[in-house]
């Protein structure tokens, strides 16, 4: 008989934890502590947890988010942090139809 997995509530609990916005001197921090990496790919801003390289150097990072209309938001949970960049109302204008 095959067993549930033993990380699904965790992982449960982990996905309700809201995201919540996040301030540029937060975002510095966490790239100064290594828990996210500022990057690009195409015209699309990113931010991750692991990357071969260095990244983007997080003030252009930031100057580049502001021109585009987008913001940041963190979920902490335990000792994970999650960032994502949330689009703001000109990437959806600029979508080809």
């Amino acid at each position: 008989m095959k067993r549930g997995r033993s990380s699904s509530p965790k992982r449960r609990e982990m996905l309700a934890t809201p995201f919540e916005p996040l301030s540029e001197d937060g975002f510095l921090e966490l790239v100064a502590n290594g828990l996210a990496i500022p990057g690009q790919q195409g015209s699309a801003l990113i931010v991750t947890k692991w990357r071969s390289g260095p990244g983007m150097d997080p003030k252009v990072f930031l100057a580049g988010l502001k021109s585009q209309g987008h913001s940041l938001e963190v979920r902490r949970f335990r000792g994970d942090v999650n960032v994502r960049v949330v689009r703001g109302p000109r990437a959806a204008d600029s979508r080809p139809t």
